[in-house]
């Protein structure tokens, strides 16, 4: 069972016939206190019911005979958790304000609704409405008299629907703040890096030593540089344990190496 204990469905329409068709026909998606119990037994116990459950329930509907009424139920809940995935607006709803500007406002209240303009009469194209309502891909047009089969399909389609926006825009907003953490993590780490002092020059030569960061004078640091080869050969470490890059300080590499090769020549 999908239920959606946040969504309550929005109806305006001036004739009380018409209003308790639409109560009747939604009657059967509006969670019972029963509902609510199976659906916390089937979190907490997978085996609480071993028939499937394919249907879905919203929280309530919310009659309304004028424009009016139906804004003041939105502005209402603007700060409950309740929220308002779609409404049924009729076109002719007198005396007040009319079904156009009703859905006019409530988009400017609520921009993610989905509003479906229900009317008998052709006074108000598809095209006009898309035009002063806005957002035509949530405003849809249903034309009296409607099948109770269809409607309540509609409307569990579009209940559907503004919960899976509601899904992916919540995902987005999840990556966009890790994304965000990460950009911080690595603005850190590059202050880090960047506040490591520089390898030390003297006289145009780096000394940057694995195991020292004292700066020499270039002849001294040539002459440590050949002690350590040589003492490297007595050690019989290799090549390879050269503590010096050969790129990067050139002459001190040449005079380990030289240091390390002396000794050859005096066996």
């Amino acid at each position: 069972m999908s239920h959606f204990a946040e969504a309550r469905i929005l109806v305006v329409d001036d004739e009380p016939d018409v209003l308790a068709a639409y109560g009747s026909v939604f009657s059967g998606i509006v969670a019972k206190a029963e509902d609510e119990l199976e659906t916390i037994a089937n979190t907490l116990f997978e085996s609480a019911s071993t028939k499937p459950k394919t249907s879905t329930t919203v929280a309530g509907v919310d009659l309304c005979r004028q424009g009016e009424e139906a804004l003041r139920w939105i502005e209402a809940r603007q700060d409950e958790k309740s929220q308002y995935p779609i409404a049924f607006i009729d076109m002719r709803i007198p005396p007040g304000i009319n079904g156009l500007e009703t859905a006019k406002r409530l988009r400017q209240i609520s921009p993610d609704i989905n509003i479906v303009v229900v009317t008998g009469y052709s006074d108000h194209p598809p095209h006009q409405l898309a035009a002063e309502v806005g957002g035509a891909d949530r405003l849809f047009y249903l034309v009296k008299p409607f099948n109770p089969d269809e409607l309540l399909q509609l409307a569990t389609a579009l209940i559907h629907r503004w919960n899976s926006e509601r899904m992916a825009a919540a995902a987005s907003s999840e990556r966009e703040a890790r994304t965000l953490e990460l950009e911080r993590e690595i603005a850190q780490l590059r202050a880090q890096v960047n506040a490591k002092p520089e390898p030390a020059v003297s006289n145009g030569v780096i000394i940057d030593r694995l195991d020292s960061q004292s700066a020499l004078p270039p002849p001294q640091a040539k002459d440590v540089a050949f002690r350590e080869g040589r003492a490297a050969y007595g050690r019989r470490d290799g090549l390879a344990f050269c503590p010096y890059s050969a790129l990067k300080q050139p002459e001190l590499f040449l005079s380990w190496v030289a240091g390390y090769r002396s000794l050859d020549n005096d066996v």
